[in-house]
């Protein structure tokens, strides 16, 4: 799903074929609208899924600490394209999301799939695990059927390569 284990901040790096700079595969995907249309359908259904199953996020916050939740969160080069349409308020850093401000999300509407299907509740994260896996490939095909570069990055080390700390 989106956690994985917290040992390391790993950078951004290209997966699959095609795959070329970040800032410009996030740059092609946004200027695709019928490709981020396509994936905010596909957000759509997958919100569809945890209130039918009697998963609801509290919208606490908790899990946007990745250091205290002991995960990251992986994104890809679509949802990118989302994402960084707003600049974080704050700078990347690999221990929170940058875009939690308090205890809320500023990108609700345009969060990744692994903040659609992550609970606090670790009961809920086993049963959505197959959901991730599903909706992902769906993501995956979507690049694929678009034409555009598929990345799949750690979140805060893909934002530190798009919006650079600027030079001292």
């Amino acid at each position: 799903m989106r956690s994985k284990p917290d040992a390391t901040s790993p950078a951004a790096e290209p997966r699959g074929p095609g795959a070329g700079s970040l800032v410009a595969a996030v740059a092609r995907c946004r200027a695709d609208e019928k490709f981020l249309a396509a994936i905010r359908a596909l957000y759509a259904r997958v919100d569809a899924t945890a209130p039918a199953r009697g998963w609801v996020c509290k919208a606490c916050g908790a899990c946007c600490d990745f250091a205290a939740s002991a995960h990251r969160l992986y994104v890809s080069t679509g949802e990118l394209a989302l994402l960084t349409a707003a600049r974080p308020p704050h700078p990347p850093g690999p221990t929170r999301c940058p875009y939690q401000v308090d205890a809320r999300c500023t990108v609700h509407p345009v969060r990744a799939l692994g903040c659609r299907l992550f609970f606090c509740d670790a009961r809920a994260r086993e049963a959505f695990q197959q959901k991730y896996e599903t909706a992902h490939r769906e993501i995956r095909r979507l690049h694929d059927a678009a034409g555009l570069p598929y990345l799949y990055a750690e979140l805060t080390a893909a934002l530190a390569q798009l919006f650079p700390a600027p030079p001292c």
